[in-house]
């Protein structure tokens, strides 16, 4: 056989090698919109004493700084007292369900709220960032950036403010879930929370630092950061109501660092 045809027959084998497909390589599945929806909603409800430093971002402002006191019993009841600044220390605001107080310590007086003005209305827990929403429609899930993400659209329609789908977004190993997006009926991203640390706590994982971004307020931006966690000190019934909103809560040992 001459050299050239021992080249061809070499170069006719290479190439037959490179058009023979290998072995499939299986695409990982990815989870069900059910699967998902039942880990962002599997968060049970937690009582808890926080500790916390808010601090807010606002364009043309400087960032404002507060130390909290968070008293937390359940989704239905919260108590934050203002530890600091100076000019908001000793205000209370408590909300229960869908009402909510402020205590004014300067005018010793209380005045309800609508529960937006609670600063916290987000929600601060994982029962709160990712709870199942009554009314939830189509559901998908898509993957990107390492994440599994679960789109839901509510049921009817509403105005370009008004919250009308979200993007849940859980981690692949874990699947806990790090960040929610809401989104107008037009598309338009209006808000975004995420879970930045987390640490384990008694049989509870908490959040431990959360961003809040608000583009209906001029791009706010607000960070959470828990500087420690406890139980719930004394009698819960009694610091969750109106009538102790006056007073201070019974000190559990720890307050907030400069």
């Amino acid at each position: 056989m001459s050299r050239l045809a021992r080249g061809t027959g070499v170069c006719l084998l290479v190439l037959l090698v490179l058009a023979t497909p290998g072995p499939a390589v299986a695409a990982p599945d990815l989870p069900d919109a059910a699967t998902l929806r039942q880990r962002a909603s599997a968060w049970g409800a937690v009582e808890v004493a926080l500790t916390a430093r808010m601090v807010t971002h606002k364009e043309g402002r400087e960032p404002f700084t507060a130390d909290l006191r968070i008293l937390r019993a359940g989704r239905t009841r919260t108590r934050i007292d203002f530890l600091a600044p100076p000019k908001d220390a000793g205000k209370v605001l408590l909300q229960l369900g869908d009402q909510a107080w402020l205590y004014l310590p300067k005018a010793d007086r209380v005045v309800k709220v609508p529960p937006r003005r609670n600063l916290l209305a987000d929600g601060l827990l994982f029962e709160d960032l990712f709870a199942e929403e009554p009314g939830a429609g189509v559901a998908r899930v898509e993957e990107a950036d390492g994440a599994y993400i679960l789109v839901t659209t509510p049921a009817g329609t509403g105005s370009e403010r008004t919250e009308k789908s979200t993007r849940i977004f859980f981690h692949r190993d874990t699947l806990l879930p790090f960040k929610r997006e809401f989104y107008g009926s037009s598309g338009r991203l209006l808000r975004t929370i995420t879970i930045e640390e987390t640490r384990p706590w008694q049989d509870q994982t908490l959040p431990w630092k959360i961003r809040f971004e608000d583009n209906l307020r001029n791009g706010t931006e607000t960070t959470l950061e828990v500087l420690a966690a406890e139980e719930l000190p004394g009698n819960i019934d009694e610091l969750l109501s109106r009538e102790r909103l006056a007073q201070a809560p019974p000190a559990a040992g720890s307050t907030a660092h400069d």
